[in-house]
Protein backbone atom coordinates (compact mmCIF):
# COMPACT_ATOMS: atom_id res chain seq x y z
CA UNK A 1 0.00 0.00 0.00
CA UNK A 2 1.27 3.10 -0.88
CA UNK A 3 0.59 6.67 0.04
CA UNK A 4 1.31 9.67 -1.67
CA UNK A 5 2.58 13.18 -0.05
CA UNK A 6 0.80 15.91 -1.49
CA UNK A 7 2.39 18.64 -3.43
CA UNK A 8 2.52 21.67 -1.30
CA UNK A 9 0.52 24.75 -3.00
CA UNK A 10 1.03 28.15 -3.11
CA UNK A 11 -0.76 31.38 -4.13
CA UNK A 12 2.04 32.71 -6.11
CA UNK A 13 5.01 31.78 -8.23
CA UNK A 14 7.47 33.34 -5.66
CA UNK A 15 6.37 31.80 -2.53
CA UNK A 16 6.63 28.29 -4.29
CA UNK A 17 10.10 28.90 -5.12
CA UNK A 18 10.88 30.16 -2.05
CA UNK A 19 9.43 26.19 -0.40
CA UNK A 20 12.27 24.68 1.79
CA UNK A 21 13.90 27.75 2.96
CA UNK A 22 13.95 29.69 6.53
CA UNK A 23 11.67 32.73 6.13
CA UNK A 24 13.93 34.65 7.82
CA UNK A 25 17.06 34.32 5.38
CA UNK A 26 14.92 34.16 1.50
CA UNK A 27 14.20 37.59 -0.29
CA UNK A 28 12.43 37.35 -3.73
CA UNK A 29 14.75 39.91 -5.55
CA UNK A 30 13.15 39.26 -9.29
CA UNK A 31 10.86 37.14 -11.19
CA UNK A 32 9.02 36.44 -14.66
CA UNK A 33 6.00 34.44 -15.41
CA UNK A 34 5.37 33.08 -18.72
CA UNK A 35 2.08 31.24 -19.23
CA UNK A 36 1.86 28.29 -16.36
CA UNK A 37 5.83 28.81 -15.82
CA UNK A 38 8.10 31.30 -13.58
CA UNK A 39 11.36 31.66 -12.74
CA UNK A 40 12.53 33.48 -9.16
CA UNK A 41 15.85 34.75 -7.63
CA UNK A 42 15.96 35.25 -4.27
CA UNK A 43 18.84 36.17 -2.03
CA UNK A 44 19.09 33.64 0.59
CA UNK A 45 21.83 34.64 2.56
CA UNK A 46 21.97 36.49 5.64
CA UNK A 47 21.53 40.45 5.93
CA UNK A 48 25.76 39.97 5.72
CA UNK A 49 26.08 39.61 2.24
CA UNK A 50 24.40 38.04 -1.00
CA UNK A 51 23.52 34.20 -1.46
CA UNK A 52 21.44 34.45 -5.18
CA UNK A 53 19.70 31.45 -5.90
CA UNK A 54 17.30 30.70 -8.91
CA UNK A 55 14.50 28.20 -9.31
CA UNK A 56 11.49 27.56 -11.46
CA UNK A 57 7.92 27.25 -10.13
CA UNK A 58 4.81 25.62 -11.95
CA UNK A 59 0.98 26.69 -11.97
CA UNK A 60 -0.91 23.74 -11.59
CA UNK A 61 -4.95 23.24 -10.45
CA UNK A 62 -4.85 25.00 -7.15
CA UNK A 63 -1.81 27.25 -7.08
CA UNK A 64 1.87 27.17 -7.82
CA UNK A 65 4.45 24.59 -7.19
CA UNK A 66 8.45 25.05 -6.68
CA UNK A 67 10.29 23.26 -9.74
CA UNK A 68 14.00 23.02 -9.95
CA UNK A 69 16.11 25.20 -8.44
CA UNK A 70 20.35 26.33 -7.81
CA UNK A 71 22.44 28.72 -6.49
CA UNK A 72 23.52 31.23 -8.93
CA UNK A 73 24.94 33.87 -10.06
CA UNK A 74 24.28 31.82 -13.47
CA UNK A 75 22.95 31.41 -16.65
CA UNK A 76 21.24 28.35 -18.19
CA UNK A 77 18.43 26.18 -18.67
CA UNK A 78 15.63 23.87 -17.36
CA UNK A 79 12.92 22.31 -18.22
CA UNK A 80 9.44 23.51 -17.70
CA UNK A 81 7.05 21.75 -20.59
CA UNK A 82 7.88 17.73 -20.15
CA UNK A 83 5.47 17.54 -23.10
CA UNK A 84 7.23 19.07 -26.01
CA UNK A 85 11.02 19.27 -24.01
CA UNK A 86 10.81 22.49 -23.79
CA UNK A 87 12.14 25.18 -20.98
CA UNK A 88 13.36 28.49 -20.24
CA UNK A 89 16.75 29.80 -20.89
CA UNK A 90 17.99 32.50 -17.78
CA UNK A 91 20.57 34.91 -17.01
CA UNK A 92 20.80 36.31 -13.74
CA UNK A 93 23.45 37.94 -11.50
CA UNK A 94 24.44 41.12 -9.57
CA UNK A 95 24.64 44.23 -11.85
CA UNK A 96 27.33 46.72 -11.43
CA UNK A 97 27.00 49.49 -9.45
CA UNK A 98 24.50 51.92 -10.74
CA UNK A 99 23.24 50.09 -13.21
CA UNK A 100 19.64 50.28 -14.19
CA UNK A 101 18.61 48.57 -17.10
CA UNK A 102 20.82 44.88 -19.14
CA UNK A 103 20.95 43.93 -22.36
CA UNK A 104 21.51 40.32 -22.59
CA UNK A 105 22.50 37.80 -25.93
CA UNK A 106 20.76 34.89 -26.66
CA UNK A 107 22.71 33.85 -29.71
CA UNK A 108 21.83 36.45 -32.13
CA UNK A 109 18.60 38.05 -30.18
CA UNK A 110 18.77 40.79 -27.78
CA UNK A 111 16.59 41.49 -25.00
CA UNK A 112 16.52 44.44 -22.49
CA UNK A 113 15.86 44.00 -18.83
CA UNK A 114 15.11 46.43 -15.70
CA UNK A 115 18.11 45.89 -13.50
CA UNK A 116 15.54 45.82 -10.05
CA UNK A 117 17.11 45.26 -6.50
CA UNK A 118 20.77 45.74 -7.88
CA UNK A 119 20.23 41.91 -9.88
CA UNK A 120 18.65 41.22 -13.14
CA UNK A 121 17.09 38.47 -14.25
CA UNK A 122 16.30 37.50 -18.25
CA UNK A 123 14.67 34.81 -19.42
CA UNK A 124 13.48 32.69 -23.04
CA UNK A 125 10.22 30.46 -22.86
CA UNK A 126 9.87 27.52 -24.89
CA UNK A 127 13.31 27.27 -26.04
CA UNK A 128 13.84 23.51 -26.98
CA UNK A 129 16.05 20.78 -25.02
CA UNK A 130 18.66 20.33 -27.34
CA UNK A 131 19.46 24.47 -28.11
CA UNK A 132 23.01 25.07 -27.26
CA UNK A 133 23.01 28.38 -26.75
CA UNK A 134 23.68 30.06 -23.22
CA UNK A 135 22.36 33.56 -22.92
CA UNK A 136 25.16 36.49 -21.90
CA UNK A 137 24.79 39.65 -20.48
CA UNK A 138 26.98 41.82 -23.20
CA UNK A 139 25.56 45.74 -21.78
CA UNK A 140 24.53 47.61 -18.99
CA UNK A 141 22.82 51.46 -18.95
CA UNK A 142 24.51 53.32 -16.17
CA UNK A 143 24.04 57.12 -15.76
CA UNK A 144 22.27 56.86 -18.74
CA UNK A 145 24.61 55.45 -21.24
CA UNK A 146 25.11 51.82 -22.45
CA UNK A 147 28.63 50.40 -20.77
CA UNK A 148 29.41 47.08 -22.85
CA UNK A 149 30.43 44.38 -20.80
CA UNK A 150 33.97 42.75 -21.61
CA UNK A 151 34.53 45.49 -24.41
CA UNK A 152 32.23 44.26 -26.82
CA UNK A 153 31.22 47.63 -28.39
CA UNK A 154 29.45 46.69 -31.68
CA UNK A 155 26.81 44.98 -28.64
CA UNK A 156 26.34 48.18 -26.65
Amino acid sequence: MSHSVPIPLFPTPEAAAMYGFPFEHCRVLASVVHDGAAFVVMDTGPAEYRYLYGGTAERVEGGWTDGTSSNGPSAGWTLTDRDDHSGVAYIYDEAPAGADRVRVAFGTELQEAAVVNGIFLVAWWRVKSDDVRTPAAVAFRIAGEWVPRDGDRDLA
